[in-house]
Formats: structure tokens, C-alpha cells, sequence
């Protein structure tokens, strides 16, 4: 997947239904912008500054992730930090940082 992601600037998620949104997790740890719909974990773990929840409708959700990318297409530096600061959330998901918590889950 390494290889994946450093191929790609943005991953956009227009699934209606997904189980724990784990694409999006995977391309928050590779800090790539991330543009989903309300699905799995997303929302919920996104805290909406990581990345863009769109609504479910098509032409929303085409027409507001056209002008995402176009607004960092057009702000490379803003594209960075965006992308910088969605990999420094996804940190708090490393197993490093979860393991106590599954440890109690089995005590």
C-alpha cells in the first residue's frame, strides 16, 4: 500500500455504505487529502478539520469535490499543511497509542 498512496494526492470516498472506513484511516497514516462521504468511522473520527465529509447526494458531492481540489490545486502550501495535519491526527489511531486501551478491553 506504501507504493499506493505515494502515487496519489487525495483520496475521495463516495461509498454509501462502509464498514469501518478503513481506506480512509490508511490514507490519513499516508497524510493524503481525504474528501468521503458520512460513512463507517469517518465522521466520527475525522473531526471534520482532517478532511471533507460530503453530503451523499451526487451532484453535491461531485460539485463540492471539484472545487476542494481545485482550491488546493490552486494553494499548493495550504495542500501541504492540510495533508501534514491529517497525518499528525492519524498518529492518534498507531497502535502505539491504542494498545493500552485493547489491553483493558481483555483485563
Amino acid at each position: 500500500m506504501p507504493t499506493f498512496y505515494r502515487s496519489v494526492d487525495a483520496i475521495i470516498v463516495s461509498s454509501t455504505k462502509e464498514g469501518a472506513g478503513l481506506p480512509v484511516l490508511e490514507a490519513s497514516a499516508a497524510g493524503k487529502l481525504i474528501i468521503s462521504t458520512d460513512v463507517g468511522h469517518w465522521k466520527e473520527r475525522s473531526k471534520e478539520k482532517y478532511g471533507y465529509t460530503l453530503p451523499i447526494n451526487e451532484d453535491l458531492f461531485v460539485s463540492e469535490s471539484i472545487k476542494i481540489l481545485n482550491y488546493y490545486k490552486d494553494n499548493p502550501e495550504k495542500y501541504r499543511e492540510k495533508c501534514l495535519s491529517i497525518r499528525e491526527h492519524a498518529k492518534c489511531y498507531d497502535w502505539s497509542n491504542v494498545i493500552d486501551q485493547w489491553a483493558n478491553l481483555f483485563n
